[in-house]
């Protein structure tokens, strides 16, 4: 009853605090587009799950709280209404018990005080008999006695023992059988009546453990399933948020931001594409020109080349490197140059030449 007291209110604070702290981002304007809502893909998504997930925790906990909150009440009430009754129904029956089993002890040491006193009786009077007799056997009448009254004594003796000893049988048999009654009745007793005064005891008492310990584990199944159930698909969305799908659903969203067609700077009407014309100095500037670009781009990738392997043996175990402000300048400048010594090619340079001999 404590534990569940206490449980109960464990758990309403600890889900009216998830819920509080899940009210706080609900508030939120967390959408960005009508895609990503429906996207269970996008960061934004799985976020709301987390966050709606977190409400729901929280509101499964309150839920659990209402149930060991019963769960206390249920146990005290019950607690109350047996607790006496059952005491004093098991004590009557132990009592009872007990008396019948007290009885049948003293009808035992009754018959015991009788055996045994007829067993001393019937000992003197064979003593006595048989001293009677060697006197007789001796005549040794002493002072006092007679051989007639010797005899008579001895005849006193004698019949006093047959009867003694047919006392005796019956007596002895007495006290086997109230023996063994008495040894049934305390056998019966701890088998049959103390187990079952103390069942009568006990009562209801496991049953209601029973279905007390069953409701309080179901209550934290039901809860840690709920939650668990409610993560789960939390989680397997997770794994799928990257940065190409959120992109892809901000552009749906955002037509704006959408990449257009592929376009080229126009060229005049007279001219049908870009071409170099040949100069006067039979192609000595060109050349000069394709070796100039073709320096640069070696350049530019012996940088990148000794940059990575630098990066690299930082770290045992070298992971991509985002792409900051400062690699652009060189990227759009081997861009350009790339694209010369592709104009230079088109003209009929050996551009591949100068750039193996600049690598």
């Amino acid at each position: 009853r404590s534990y569940s007291k206490q449980r109960a209110a464990i758990d309403r604070e600890y889900g009216q605090a998830l819920q509080r702290l899940a009210s706080q981002f609900v508030k939120r304007d967390w959408q960005r587009g009508r895609g990503e809502a429906s996207d269970s893909r996008s960061a934004v998504a799985v976020w709301k799950g987390v966050i709606e997930g977190t409400a729901h925790a929280g509101q499964v906990r309150v839920t659990a709280s209402e149930t060991y909150r019963a769960l206390a009440a249920e146990a005290a009430r019950t607690a109350r209404l047996s607790k006496e009754r059952m005491l004093k129904k098991g004590i009557e029956r132990l009592q009872k018990a007990q008396a019948e089993l007290l009885e049948t002890v003293k009808e035992l040491d009754k018959a015991k005080k009788q055996f045994t006193h007829l067993q001393r009786s019937s000992e003197v009077a064979k003593d006595k008999a048989a001293d009677v007799e060697a006197r007789l056997r001796k005549s040794d009448r002493r002072i006092f006695h007679t051989k007639a009254s010797l005899q008579k004594l001895s005849a006193k003796f004698s019949a006093r023992l047959a009867e003694h000893s047919r006392q005796l049988a019956g007596v002895q048999n007495e006290y086997g059988f109230a023996l063994v009654s008495a040894t049934a009745h305390l056998e019966h007793y701890r088998r049959g009546e103390l187990p079952a005064a103390m069942q009568a005891l006990d009562g209801d008492l496991y049953e209601r453990l029973r279905e007390h310990l069953s409701a309080a584990s179901r209550a934290e199944v039901e809860t840690c399933r709920a939650t668990q159930d409610w993560f789960q698909g939390v989680a397997e969305a997770s794994v799928q948020v990257c940065r190409e799908q959120d992109l892809l659903l901000f552009l749906q969203d955002h037509p704006a931001f959408a990449l257009a067609p592929e376009q080229r700077f126009q060229l005049p009407a007279v001219l049908a594409q870009v071409c170099l014309l040949p100069p006067g100095d039979d192609g000595a500037s060109l050349e000069k020109e394709a070796r100039r670009w073709a320096t640069r781009v070696a350049r530019d990738h012996k940088n990148k080349a000794h940059s990575e392997e630098g990066l690299a043996g930082l770290s045992p175990h070298p992971i991509g490197v985002p792409l900051g402000l400062d690699d652009v300048p060189p990227q759009v400048s081997r861009v350009k140059a790339e694209a010369r010594l592709a104009l230079l090619r088109a003209a009929g340079l050996d551009v591949d030449a100068w750039l193996a001999g600049a690598m």
